[in-house]
């Protein structure tokens, strides 16, 4: 899409659908898309632990949500 998030977000939204808590969801992203894929899990899962993981050259690379108990 024009985004760039299309697929990302229709994956967080599938899998806010049937994360069992606790959980743990990752999905590698472009480098670009750290802050806003941040934004959309913490839309879905506003009570989860989610960050953005950084690969060996300093680039967003991995979004993390955690569902705890």
């Amino acid at each position: 899409g024009c985004r760039g998030l299309e697929i990302i977000e229709r994956l967080l939204h599938q899998a806010a659908e049937r994360l069992a808590t606790p959980g743990l969801l990752a999905v590698e992203i472009d480098e670009t898309q750290g802050m806003a894929c941040r934004e959309l899990a913490a839309a879905l899962w506003p009570k989860a632990s989610v960050s953005v993981l950084r690969d060996y050259a300093g680039l967003d690379r991995v979004l993390r949500v955690e569902l705890v108990a």
